[in-house]
């Protein structure tokens, strides 16, 4: 009996590998090549089930109908180790799935992206959007200006930057607070307009520099005088010379009141003074005999210092009483008797106290030192 020949190899299809008996391969050998779907017309698709293959049939063929045409299940049909994953080069996620087409991009290999980028970015664009809204909110405040009342003192001031709600005092000598009596009259207002303000903290000024000088006792010169050179400062504009004018006006009040002030002080010195004249002739010095005569002169001068120009007495310093004056004194040699007050009848004119006959005799009722 003469031996079947063996069956010829089976093609796979274009490119592929035949497979034959299973024949001793070198070791580590790779299995590449694609396998071909079966030429049985009854294994293809929608003819219906393929009738499974007996296993002692020859004219079959070896590789399973159903075998993936991969390179790993290619291995794993021939008994190989799969071979380990290359490792992926980390290039930019946007550039490379911009060089790759749309329909060759594997989802499952795609790096998932990181969201803590869009949150920094998101948290960044926050902060600069409320950053350039407090801005404009402050220099939209700080437009704003006021003229404040407040219990004892008259501010100017504008509105604050950052935070942008409220107000604070504006600086410089000429907008210093305006001290004011707690029962002064005053309304608090506000403006966009520094003009505007400046002719309400002006009026403000002036108003309290006249309270000052009209008042009973005209006191605090130094700090009238401040008021003034402030308001000054606030009348510089060429628009406002008449008010500046007025306010030249009140500093010569200011510089009258100082004199005044001064021949007051100057009448009670003299007043000081004629009250020593008078102790001194009250004890009759030896070597100076015009000690009553320069306490009258420095009386009759401090009595004019407190009248003034108008002739009203305004609380003279100095008011003698008719006890104040001394008598007058008469000087006499020893042994010479001292002249006895003249009797004054009931038709008889008496003549001024102070003029002493200039030879007196020797009067009878004298006493002899």
């Amino acid at each position: 009996m003469t031996e079947d020949p063996p069956p010829p190899p089976l093609a796979l299809g274009k490119g592929a590998a035949s497979v034959a008996e299973p024949e001793p391969e070198p070791a580590g050998a790779a299995v590449d090549a694609a396998v071909a779907p079966p030429t049985d017309p009854a294994a293809a698709p929608g003819a219906g089930e393929a009738t499974p293959a007996r296993a002692d049939d020859p004219s079959q063929p070896l590789v399973p109908a159903t075998l993936e045409a991969t390179p790993a299940a290619l291995r794993a049909a021939a008994g190989l180790a799969p071979t380990p994953p290359r490792r992926r080069r980390r290039t930019d996620p946007g550039l490379a799935a911009a060089s790759e087409p749309d329909d060759e991009r594997d989802p499952d290999l795609a790096e998932p992206r990181s969201r803590k980028p869009m949150v920094v970015l998101g948290a960044i664009l926050a902060v600069g959007a409320t950053v350039a809204v407090l801005v404009l909110l402050g220099r939209a405040n700080a437009d704003r200006l006021a003229l404040r009342c407040g219990a004892t003192a008259i501010h100017a001031e504008r509105g604050r930057v950052f935070p942008p709600w409220g107000t604070i005092p504006l600086g410089g000598a000429e907008w210093a607070p305006i001290g004011i009596p707690p029962a002064a009259e005053c309304i608090s207002r506000r403006t966009d307009s520094v003009a505007e303000l400046t002719g309400w903290y002006l009026d403000a000024l002036l108003a309290e520099v006249d309270r000052r000088l009209t008042a009973r006792e005209v006191t605090e010169l130094d700090a009238i005088a401040a008021l003034l050179d402030q308001a000054l400062l606030l009348a510089r504009d060429p628009g406002r010379r008449d008010q500046r004018r007025d306010i030249e006006r009140l500093v010569g009040d200011v510089a009258y009141w100082r004199a005044v002030t001064a021949a007051r002080a100057a009448s009670a010195q003299l007043g000081e003074v004629r009250k020593q004249f008078d102790a001194a002739a009250a004890r009759r010095p030896r070597h100076a005999s015009d000690a009553a005569a320069w306490g009258e002169l420095l009386g009759d001068v401090a009595a004019r210092l407190s009248r003034g120009p108008s002739g009203v007495i305004d609380e003279p310093p100095f008011a003698p009483g008719p006890s104040a004056a001394p008598a007058p004194r008469v000087d006499a040699q020893p042994g010479v008797a001292l002249p006895a007050p003249p009797e004054v009848g009931a038709d008889a004119e008496p003549g001024p106290a102070s003029a002493a006959p200039p030879d007196a005799g020797l009067p009878a009722g004298g006493v002899l030192l």
